[in-house]
């Protein structure tokens, strides 16, 4: 994602990049690349993203079904909330759907 928005940003002349992503693994993934980055989003719209990574497990995830998720360490090091406030002073918004 980071790479693609480095691009359009440079060989299309857009400048500042914004992300949307819709369903819980897209954010996920998009949080993830704001937050590794700060200079390839801007700023981040979420729909549907998961509050916290805990209540995957508490409503039965499984690492098969969501892998995303259970990325070795990832919990243990950041969860949605710590991931946004990486991609600070950047706006993510979270919508529901």
């Amino acid at each position: 994602i980071n790479a693609v928005a480095h691009w359009f940003s440079k060989n299309w002349g857009l400048g500042e990049i914004r992300a949307e992503a819709v369903g819980p693994r897209s954010s996920l993934i998009a949080l993830a690349a704001a937050a590794s980055d700060e200079q390839a989003i801007a700023e981040l719209t979420l729909h549907g993203s998961y509050q916290s990574l805990k209540d995957v497990i508490a409503q039965g995830g499984q690492v098969n079904t969501t892998p995303e998720v259970f990325c070795f360490g990832l919990l243990a090091a950041a969860d949605i909330q710590d991931l946004a406030a990486l991609a600070a002073p950047r706006k993510v918004e979270f919508l529901d759907k």
